[in-house]
């Protein structure tokens, strides 16, 4: 494994949006990141996490991380029922 790549084991990054585009592709192939958050606006329905996941999955050498940030209570980071 590459230095960079071991360096990109310690980062938990965020996504822009709901599907990866070019751009979000490429920085997770380049980087190579320990780990994924997804906010609230990254979901949509919980086939579309499923996509989501696997795409990210599919582009990383090893299998990362995949948070989802829910604090429960009065604060939601996820819309209800969209996991």
């Amino acid at each position: 494994m590459k230095l960079e790549h071991k360096v990109g084991q310690l980062l938990i990054i965020g996504l822009p949006g709901t599907q990866l585009d070019l751009m979000t592709r490429g920085m997770l192939e380049t980087i190579q990141p320990g780990g994924v958050l997804l906010m609230g606006h990254n979901i949509e329905s919980p086939q579309q996490v499923a996509e989501l996941t696997s795409s990210i999955r599919s582009l990383l050498g090893v299998p990362p991380l995949i948070a989802v940030d829910e604090e429960g209570a009065r604060v939601a980071g996820v819309p209800i029922g969209a996991l």
